[in-house]
């Protein structure tokens, strides 16, 4: 049964052919013929987002598991560098991997399948959120398996005895802080070995494990610098960092934090003193919102941790909205301030965001959406959403987000989440005015699409970051 003979096309559609509709049979050599005749000299084209579906929103009803995936697409990106780097020496590494590698690319698509609540009688939405698991398992496992095995090798063939490398995976020159788990003697300093100079080192404790955290400086694009460890103490250069009456200021910020992990204040000291927060519907910047029972900045008391001359930490701890834990990181010779979120609580169905909303006038957003730089205004305003036919609440948000407006911006990094929401929009209306933006960490956006309360996942981390800028949006 190569192939189908039927008539029955042809008279469906003579049948429903109306005064008003006309349904067209094609048999596809017709349809190339038509399309050839019309515009074979010239494509029409179109740069627009029709915004987010129903269907594609429901990632957020597994916001633990779909941030895991998240994730491992750009640990894969650090995993296949140095797959590469390592196979100039061993051209048959990791070959054994091949099936791993293609069950992989599998993956990537089947998580994000497009019936992603399979409403049938006869599977289950809980049996879904399994195959989800399964599926994701399958990308995880093999880039974790490629990272590992990738990372011994690369070790061996550029670490000597007492030394580290640090891999800079993106396309620019960077200088960022490393850390480097490490349990031996305190009694040490760190030498970049392609200088010879002392680096700015100290030591941190992060999820029970001990780390040597350095400023590496000048790693080169899609490279990587060696460090060495000295076996003997050098003065350690004091901190740079401030921290008093809940507040964490560096050369460049002073920031202050409340119980809730919220960012009530942002200076920029560079831009004039600036304060870039604003207080929008009772919420301010990394806001989960207070519910009314809770009058008072509730929480334990904030904390300075991990403080050194790479960088300082404080923590906030609270059980309002949700139980979770919000720690805010200032840097020395970063501009950067770096914030990670812990929720340990599972909250159902009910969408929970973090607001960021930011003294900005006459505010324009941009956002990145599938690698496309958006616009995040309609047609008709010079934007890039559709006019029509296009869902405006929840747009997407990649690896960031840029609010700007009258000679200044803030620039919002994004690692795990996939939705935001600018202002009070709602599906058929863009908020354009309000200068805010609400991330989505997770929840239904449709109550009758997506998994049942997070599939019981009690643990969600969203971890973001902030750039002030006292310019034009570039």
């Amino acid at each position: 049964a190569l192939q189908t003979i039927t008539d029955e096309f042809p008279r469906i559609a003579r049948k429903a052919t109306s005064d008003e509709y006309q349904v067209i049979v094609s048999n596809e050599v017709d349809f190339f013929r038509d399309m050839e005749k019309h515009y074979g000299k010239q494509l029409p084209t179109e740069t627009l987002s029709y915004g987010s579906t129903e269907w594609g929103t429901a990632v957020a009803s597994m916001a633990q598991l779909s941030a895991d995936v998240k994730r491992a697409v750009e640990k894969l990106r650090t995993a296949e560098l140095m797959y590469t780097l390592v196979a100039h020496h061993d051209a048959t590494f990791a070959s054994n991997l091949e099936e791993m590698r293609r069950e992989a690319w599998f993956a990537c698509g089947l998580y994000y399948e497009h019936d992603w609540t399979a409403d049938s009688p006869d599977v289950t939405r809980k049996q879904r959120a399994e195959w989800q698991r399964r599926i994701a398992a399958q990308l995880l496992s093999y880039v974790d398996t490629l990272y590992e095995s990738a990372h011994a090798r690369l070790s061996q063939i550029i670490s000597g005895d007492n030394s580290f490398f640090v891999l800079n995976p993106l396309g620019w020159q960077r200088t960022d802080y490393c850390d480097y788990e490490y349990y031996g003697s305190h009694n040490i300093h760190v030498v970049d070995n392609v200088t010879g100079e002392n680096v700015p080192m100290q030591w941190i404790e992060k999820d029970g494990k001990s780390y040597l955290r350095i400023l590496a400086s000048d790693v080169p694009s899609m490279g990587y610098k060696t460090y060495a460890i000295k076996n003997d103490i050098l003065p350690t250069s004091e901190s740079e960092f401030v921290f008093a009456d809940n507040t964490l200021s560096n050369d460049d910020y002073e920031l202050r934090l409340n119980k809730q992990g919220s960012i009530t204040s942002l200076i920029d000291k560079r831009n004039g003193n600036a304060d870039v927060i604003r207080t929008i519907d009772g919420r301010t910047a990394n806001d989960l919102g207070m519910p009314k029972r809770a009058k008072t900045d509730c929480g334990s008391d904030i904390r300075l941790i991990n403080n050194g001359p790479v960088s300082a930490t404080i923590e906030a701890s609270s059980y309002f909205p949700l139980k979770h834990t919000t720690r805010v990181t200032l840097f020395n010779g970063i501009d950067r301030i770096e914030i990670e979120n812990l929720i340990d609580e599972n909250f159902g169905n009910k969408q929970q965001t973090y607001a960021y909303s930011f003294d900005i006038e006459k505010p324009v957003v941009h956002t990145e959406e599938a690698g496309a730089i958006l616009k995040g205004r309609q047609a008709s305003q010079g934007g890039h959403y559709a006019d029509s036919i296009c869902r405006l609440d929840w747009v997407a948000l990649n690896h960031f987000a840029d609010i700007s407006g009258e000679g200044k911006g803030v620039m919002l990094s994004n690692r795990d989440a996939y939705f935001m929401k600018t202002g009070r929009s709602t599906i058929d209306s863009l908020d354009v005015d309000t200068p805010q933006l609400n991330v989505l960490a997770g929840g239904k956006v449709i109550t009758w699409l997506g998994i049942e309360n997070q599939d019981g996942e009690s643990q969600l981390r969203n971890d973001f970051a902030l750039r002030t800028y006292s310019k034009e949006y570039n």
